[in-house]
Formats: structure tokens, C-alpha cells, sequence
């Protein structure tokens, strides 16, 4: 991701068996300064399954022409990614130390039928959360999707809606307070679509 929360991106690693070495091949939208943030999850000796993420800041380009864009704070409980309206609903008010229930709900305004989200990389949406300035990194798996690690009630079970197919739940909690940028990930009819939303942690 660019470091004023722009041109994210979402890789998957190739393996080379014989070196144990992961790689990737990224393509960087605009020079600026970026970070990127190996999550991995180590094995054997790790029977909780915690997952490990790092981080390296990298200068991509003519420094010269990078002008960092402010974040926003979204007001409006839908937005556009991709063709596909996404409304977006929370739980609760967002607060530091406190467990967050959000929800998203994707439509089609060109049909007239409910969305069949697919599922992606194992869970039926994924989000990754960075906040503004430090870019802490929190990274989320949709609820329901027996995915190890996720406690808590879905934001589904406060709108009721549970197992709706056009919709991803979420679970997290924002360390502490300030905005935060929600980046989430579904697909539908082999495309992944890449939404986003900035939100503002008491």
C-alpha cells in the first residue's frame, strides 16, 4: 500500500521449494513511498495458529512527484468499486480497545436479483485495516467461514441477516483510537472486487 493509504494491493507469494525462498512480482501504480507487509502464518511449532506480519518501507520511483492525498472520513453508508454498490453497515460506534461488528451488502444496479458472493482464498471476503500515519495493520477473514481464530458475534446476528449470499460479515478490534482505512476484498462471478472505507476510531 502507498504510505497515505493509495494504490493497495492484495499478492499472493510463489514458493520455491528448493531455496525456501517466497516471491512476488508487483506492479507499482505511481512513484511515492509504499510499505509492504508479509503475513504469514509459521508451522509446526505455532499450535494457536498466530499469524506473523511484517513490514519494509520502499521508494518507488521519482520521489518528487509523489503528492500524499488526506484521508477522508466516509460519511455515506454506501459506495461504488467496480460496478457493484456496497452498502456498509456497523454494530456499533467505533471505539479503541473495543470489539468492532461491520458488515458489507453488494448489489448489482443492473439486475434485478440478489448477489451470489463465491468464495475467495477460503473465506467468503477478506479485509485488511491500516490506520493513517503509523499504518498499523490489522487483517480480517468474513465471519461464518470457520476461519481459526475469529471469536465473537458477526454483525450479521445485530442486522439480521444471517447467511444472506449477498453479504460479508466481519469481527475486529482497533487498538487504539484515530482513522483507520478498510480496505475488503469479495468475489463475484470469478472477479474479485476491492472496496474501501475510512472510518474514524474513538
Amino acid at each position: 500500500v502507498r504510505k497515505d493509504l493509495q494504490g493497495f494491493q492484495h499478492l499472493h507469494p510463489d514458493f520455491n521449494q528448493s531455496t525456501g525462498e517466497f516471491s512476488v512480482n508487483v506492479t507499482f501504480p505511481t512513484d511515492g513511498l509504499y510499505r509492504i507487509f508479509p503475513d504469514f502464518t509459521p508451522t509446526p511449532e505455532n499450535p494457536q495458529k498466530l499469524t506473523v506480519t511484517l513490514n519494509q518501507d520502499i521508494n518507488v520511483g521519482d520521489l518528487a512527484k509523489y503528492k500524499p492525498q488526506a484521508l477522508t472520513v466516509d460519511t455515506a453508508t454506501s459506495k461504488t468499486s467496480s460496478g457493484y454498490d456496497i452498502g456498509y453497515f456497523f454494530g456499533s460506534t467505533p471505539r479503541a480497545g473495543a470489539q468492532l461488528d461491520y458488515g458489507l451488502t453488494i448489489s448489482d444496479p443492473k439486475v434485478d436479483e440478489q448477489i451470489q458472493l463465491e468464495t475467495y482464498l477460503g473465506a467468503m471476503g477478506h479485509g485488511v485495516i491500516i490506520k493513517e500515519d503509523i499504518l498499523d495493520f490489522i487483517h480480517t477473514h468474513a465471519e461464518g467461514m470457520n476461519m481459526e481464530g475469529m471469536e465473537g458475534m458477526t454483525a450479521s446476528e445485530h442486522a439480521g441477516h444471517v447467511g444472506e449470499p449477498d453479504t460479508v460479515d466481519f469481527s475486529t478490534t482497533f487498538p487504539e483510537a484515530g482513522k483507520y482505512k478498510i480496505f475488503t476484498q469479495f468475489q463475484v462471478k470469478g472477479k474479485v472486487v476491492t472496496s474501501d472505507y475510512v472510518i474514524k476510531v474513538d
